[in-house]
């Protein structure tokens, strides 16, 4: 088990790494410079990039798997299906935990240097953390399609369920609230919101991958 989730945190390092220098370095040069424009800016993007660090590393290390037919050789080994299954949906968890402790000590030290930077969404420590929760549920359905079907299905359901995840709030808002108000309050949480959505999306993430086990499980069986 540890082994293959240490392949597939591996099989993500670039994404992982190339996000760390682009936003890092941008956040880094407006505290040299003085500018808290881009400091702002950098941790903005910082967390606009949270929400697809989990579902799209999931998405990563599948398509990676079926391009290097690597997953017909795990599945010749002795290993169990549920393994296969437990090693993605882990490894994919531990990017987004990395990344949110990334944001947590950006967001942490821009707070310090610029206590006005981030305007209508002023940067918190555990916002990056609660955007990465809200995914998770598109990380599990990406992964499910994945060892149902394909990686195409997969890419199939995350961008299908990217744009549900736009689409649906604007139809289901408060009456009488405007969208501007309604994002706003998504996006300024109270910490008992990030609690809560924390704890229920890790319970659908967790079912997701009893229920990508029982499909890959039977799917060897066939």
């Amino acid at each position: 088990m540890t082994n293959l989730i240490w392949k597939d945190l591996y099989v993500n390092r670039s994404m992982i790494f190339i996000a760390i220098g682009l936003f890092g370095g941008l956040f880094v040069f407006g505290a040299l410079t003085g500018s808290e424009e881009i400091a702002a800016y950098s941790l903005g993007i910082m967390n606009t990039f949270s929400p697809m660090m989990v579902p799209f590393c999931a998405l990563n290390s599948a398509a990676n798997e079926e391009k290097n037919r690597t997953l017909a050789l795990l599945r010749s080994m002795p290993i169990s299906p549920r393994t296969i299954v437990a090693s993605k949906f882990i490894s994919s968890l531990l990017a987004g935990i990395l990344w949110s402790v990334i944001n947590m000590v950006a967001a942490s030290w821009g707070t310090r240097l610029f206590p006005g930077a981030g305007g209508e969404f002023p940067p918190s420590s555990l916002t990056g953390l609660y955007m990465m929760a809200l995914t998770l549920p598109i990380a599990a359905v990406t992964l499910i399609a994945f060892f149902k079907w394909n990686s195409s299905a997969a890419r199939n359901a995350i961008m299908a369920l990217w744009v549900a995840l736009y689409v649906i709030p604007t139809a289901f808002r408060p009456a009488g609230m405007s969208m501007t108000e309604f994002y706003l309050k998504i996006m300024s949480p109270t910490p008992s919101m990030i609690s809560v959505v924390l704890v229920a999306c890790l319970g659908v993430y967790v079912v997701g991958m009893l229920v990508a086990q029982a499909v890959f499980a039977r799917r060897e069986l066939a």
